[in-house]
């Protein structure tokens, strides 16, 4: 019903696909939500280099079967792809709430689903089934254009202030050419650097909240070794370990905002209704 993508105007910097997969996870564990998760990059890169668990039997399904984005644009290319078989082409990550559409085995210098039209009707019909559909489009300039087809847009950034001067001093020409709305998040936010969330907002007289996700040893650990999801299931809830207590109030404060801002101007169902908090 919803896409919401994920973007930073510079490469290497905004930790966009960590916060893709902490969003998504935080709300696929807390909402009663069944949730696509994306992206338009090659196979293993992006999200799935931190959600895919159990690299070789992945690996074995990618062989063996026509999952992912490549068969996903065959059968919309062929008129027969619909709400009814999409997720026949994903990895169940949370059975009936979060499904995983791996990327392209295709080698190009173009990405799979850069082409406007395949993007337009792809989100469309996986928004037929899905109530929320997540997007990892990477980062420059040039996805710009794809932001057009999301219904909200996150906006990661880091604390370099050339970046930061560069985004804020065009952000308003920008946020009047993409009506949809927007969020800032700053990633591997060191809190005792100058460039604070509340310097920020002063330096360039901005009224929206601006969130930050520290820096956090373990989280990246499990990102490499590919155990992200039981780790944010394990620790995400009432009873998470104090020492992840600052990382998953950012994520959870992240991930009901962004739901908040969908739900803005929406008659359909109310994204996020039926918090379920720990799982």
């Amino acid at each position: 019903m919803s896409t919401v993508m994920f973007w930073s105007p510079q490469a290497g910097h905004g930790k966009t696909s960590s916060h893709t997969a902490l969003v998504t996870l935080t709300a696929a564990l807390q909402y009663r939500l069944r949730i696509l998760v994306c992206h338009n990059q090659a196979q293993g890169e992006s999200i799935e280099s931190g959600l895919m668990a159990h690299g070789t039997l992945v690996s074995t399904a990618y062989q063996e079967s026509d999952i992912g984005i490549d068969s996903v644009r065959r059968l919309l290319s062929s008129r027969k792809l619909n709400k009814n078989n999409i997720s026949d082409y994903t990895i169940p990550l949370l059975k009936d709430r979060l499904d995983l559409l791996p990327g392209t085995m295709i080698q190009s210098n173009q990405t799979v689903i850069d082409k406007d039209s395949d993007w337009h009707d792809i989100l469309n019909i996986a928004n037929e089934y899905y109530d929320l559909v997540i997007v990892d489009i990477g980062s420059g300039m040039d996805k710009v254009e794809l932001l057009k087809y999301a219904d909200g847009v996150v906006v990661n950034m880091s604390q370099n202030i050339n970046h930061l001067e560069s985004f804020f001093t065009t952000s308003k020409q920008w946020a009047s050419i993409h009506q949809q709305p927007w969020t800032t998040v700053l990633g591997a936010y060191d809190p005792d650097s100058k460039c604070t969330i509340s310097n920020i907002r002063r330096k360039y007289s901005l009224k929206q909240n601006i969130f930050a996700i520290e820096n956090d040893a373990q989280f990246r650990d499990a990102w490499n070794v590919q155990t992200l999801l039981p780790f944010v299931r394990r620790n995400l809830g009432v009873a998470q370990p104090r020492k992840y207590v600052e990382l998953f109030k950012q994520a959870t404060m992240l991930t009901e905002h962004v739901l908040e801002q969908l739900n803005e101007g929406h008659d359909h169902k109310q994204l996020g209704e039926g918090k379920l908090h720990a799982i």
